[in-house]
């Protein structure tokens, strides 16, 4: 909200600001006590324990496909709204939003973000009651949802579309917490660092390309194309992903009878 307010009157002051802020962030984490665990118990250390946790946690996805298509939908689908994040004052801004609102339209939208979180829960009951109840089915419809809502603000970019594009990032935060539970519900002990471990290290790449798209659509069709390759994106991912959990479970079916 400050940043917003400064940058309204000297856009170099907020720049200055910006960076003595991080500059404390870092000087602070650099005060924190560095422990791992992981190391220790297992008398491994440098990059010879990080490799080590690497393929334990890609072994451990090939032996479980739901588990690799999770993956498959968090470093694809719910990471798109880190990378929008990096454009959200743009493309708030192309919508109509005054510069001197936009840090009060990011504290709305990160409070809709932690709401989302909050909701997850709420929405698989609900959605249960539509018989959406495997964690892919349930990934697969917020991924839809999520298509949809960007793609019409989009096409929209009007300030009226403000809500409609909020719930976007609502939806995906529900996504991510929901994607989390399965994580740590549904994997024993000795899987859940190491398959974390692995999406953590594919979400960067995924994200970079993601960036680069937006980049390519946005440079001849302005960011309204950007947002939309993202749509087309997020939409082919999630056909793709069902298509495969489809062929999965026929498979599964006749290896049974």
């Amino acid at each position: 909200m400050i940043g917003s307010v400064v940058a309204a009157y000297n856009m170099q002051l907020t720049l200055y600001i910006s960076m003595v802020s991080i500059m404390a962030s870092a000087a602070m984490a650099t005060m924190l006590p560095d422990y791992n665990a992981y190391s220790e118990a297992n008398n491994r250390s440098g990059f010879d324990g990080y490799f080590k946790v690497l393929k334990d946690s890609m072994l451990f996805c090939l032996k479980h496909a739901d588990i690799s298509i999770l993956v498959g939908f968090n470093i694809t689908i719910l990471v798109t709204a880190g990378v929008l994040d990096e454009y959200d004052q743009l493309i708030v801004r192309s919508m109509g939003v005054p510069l001197a609102m936009v840090g009060l339209w990011g504290l709305l939208r990160y409070g809709m973000e932690a709401f989302g979180g909050r909701f997850a829960w709420r929405l698989k009951k609900i959605l249960a009651k539509y018989h959406i109840k495997k964690p892919v089915s349930i990934q697969s419809f917020i991924s839809v949802c999520a298509a949809v809502l960007i793609a019409a603000t989009a096409v929209f970019p009007i300030i009226y579309m403000l809500p409609v594009y909020v719930l976007y990032y609502f939806i995906l935060s529900a996504g991510k917490v929901l994607f989390t539970d399965t994580i740590q519900s549904e994997i024993h002990n000795e899987g859940r660092a190491t398959v974390q471990s692995l999406t953590m290290m594919l979400e960067a790449p995924s994200a970079m390309f993601i960036y680069f798209l937006f980049g390519v659509a946005g440079k001849f069709t302005r960011l309204q194309g950007g947002m939309l390759a993202v749509a087309i994106w997020i939409l082919g991912f999630c056909v793709l992903f069902s298509f495969i959990n489809a062929r999965r479970k026929g498979r599964v079916v006749l290896e049974k009878q």
